[in-house]
């Protein structure tokens, strides 16, 4: 049973490196296709970011979630 899980696992990572290598060889773009230039965010925005603090939220949730977890497994 856990050989067919480990497959699996493996096949998955195998799909990854192909597209990964695949993606890796992509030719860089040319002088003809437009850059798109994106918005730089300072460290004060950061602060003022709603999603920052709700990705802060959760992440610190989630660690607190599981150390509780833990903490009630027998040793």
């Amino acid at each position: 049973m856990w050989e067919q899980t480990l497959l699996s696992w493996g096949l998955l990572v195998i799909y990854g490196i192909i597209f990964w290598f695949i993606m890796s060889i992509k030719e860089p773009p040319t002088k003809d296709e437009p850059i798109v230039e994106t918005e730089m965010i300072t460290e004060s925005d950061l602060w003022k970011s709603p999603i920052a603090w709700q990705v802060t939220l959760f992440m610190g949730l989630q660690s607190f979630v599981f150390y509780v977890v833990v903490s009630w497994l027998p040793k």
